[in-house]
């Protein structure tokens, strides 16, 4: 008897911590993911969907002291498709016109993204030794789906005054 109350407790549990997790709205979401491309093509030369592709993550944060009161993250990268290789998937999907390899294990991006047929895109064009440094942009929230930290640091700013549906507390 007690081990099916346990059992039911620690269910009832991570359905609460999902419930939290799921509570960020698709359009804030796909805010945060319109504003980086934005950003990215405003920085790079290349931003013809055909010439990148992107690879999305979300993953629930456990860390309580390197991320204080974050509840879990997403991740938004964007790759020069010349540059890539080695990336390791077994799925594709796609974000509007650009090819996305998710790594969404809380499945934010789902409703986003679709799934289309198996193609190769480690194209890599760059010598071997020759280091590139994919786009990259984190962002970490509270239980209440607020951004709390944005990583790299140096676009909170420019989050700050360009989201519209999504509030970003500061980071510490």
């Amino acid at each position: 008897m007690i081990n099916k109350l346990l059992l039911i407790f620690s269910l009832s549990f991570i359905s609460c911590s999902a419930q939290n997790i799921k509570k960020i709205k698709k359009h804030s979401i796909e805010e945060l993911l319109n504003v980086s491309l934005d950003l990215y093509k405003s920085q790079k030369s290349i931003d013809n969907p055909k010439d990148i592709f992107l690879i999305l993550s979300s993953k629930k944060i456990n860390d309580t002291i390197g991320f204080k009161d974050a509840s879990y993250g997403i991740g938004i990268t964007i790759i020069e498709k010349r540059n890539t290789k080695n990336i390791v998937y077994k799925k594709l999907y796609k974000y509007k016109n650009y090819l996305v390899v998710s790594q969404d294990s809380l499945d934010i991006f789902k409703s986003l993204i679709k799934q289309i047929p198996y193609q190769n895109i480690n194209n890599q064009k760059l010598p071997d030794g020759i280091i590139y440094d994919p786009f990259n942009i984190s962002f970490m929230f509270n239980e209440k789906s607020e951004i709390i930290y944005i990583y790299p640091t140096s676009r909170l700013s420019f989050f700050k005054k360009t989201l519209k549906n999504t509030e970003v507390i500061e980071n510490e």
